[in-house]
């Protein structure tokens, strides 16, 4: 938490960095990040795929608080090709894995 609050405060990063921040934050379920960036950084909560990540990495405190706050939700569509790229990537991932295995 301190980097973030010295990164948004001290290096006034951009509103792509806040944006980017959000998305780590609802992936890792680290709720206290994405209070600090609403609430305080002013991030904002124009983009679904905050909580399309916070729900498939099942972090329902954060997705609460985000439709708390507003931020708009997936639509099933938006959500199911969502789980669909993330699905695609982590066989990707694994299959390059046992490439290097072997």
């Amino acid at each position: 938490m301190d980097i973030l609050k010295y990164s948004v405060e001290e290096r006034k990063i951009s509103e792509e960095v806040k944006n980017a921040c959000m998305c780590n934050a609802a992936m890792y379920g680290q709720l206290d990040c994405l209070k600090y960036l609403i609430e305080e950084a002013r991030a904002p909560l124009d983009r679904w795929f905050y909580i399309a990540r916070a729900r498939y990495f099942e972090h329902p405190d954060c997705v609460n608080y985000l439709l708390e706050k507003g931020c708009p939700e997936p639509t099933d569509e938006e959500y199911a090709d969502f789980v669909e790229d993330k699905e695609r990537r982590r066989h990707e991932r694994t299959a390059v894995e046992h490439q290097e295995q072997h």
